[in-house]
């Protein structure tokens, strides 16, 4: 008695994304640090051991508000293009040299509210310090 062939291995494997990190949001408002905000997408796009592809998607997805309105308006060939292309556009709008200006006159602005807590000014202080010198 014959054995029936044996199915064909498929051309490709197959492609499963891994999802072990979800990026957060970034909507793109002053208070936001887009190079934190990246920094934080690329080591989740390593983990996740996202292609260069994926990462473009994901980042695309990951955007909201002012961002995404932002990112809808660039030209197709840069959303779907490289990771790094996409980033660099983003940074140009929401990392530009002048708003560090903005963050260091609000970091000299900076005083503890009656109701703030020492430790909460200080991670506040912290946080407007790191956007006003990157």
């Amino acid at each position: 008695m014959a054995q029936p062939a044996a199915p064909a291995a498929p051309a490709q494997p197959p492609r499963h994304l891994h999802h072990w990190a979800t990026p957060a949001k970034f909507a793109g408002r002053l208070q936001d640090s887009w190079e934190s905000w990246y920094a934080q997408f690329l080591q989740i796009a390593a983990v996740n051991q996202w292609a260069a592809a994926d990462q473009s998607q994901f980042l695309g997805l990951s955007l909201t508000g002012d961002a995404h309105l932002y990112y809808q308006s660039l030209p197709v060939a840069t959303r779907n293009g490289p990771v790094a292309a996409i980033a660099q556009a983003l940074a140009a709008r929401f990392a530009p040299p002048q708003r560090a200006e903005l963050h260091r006159a609000e970091f000299k602005a900076c005083r503890q509210a009656p109701d703030l807590s020492l430790s909460a000014f200080c991670e506040a202080v912290r946080s407007i310090a790191s956007r006003a010198y990157p």
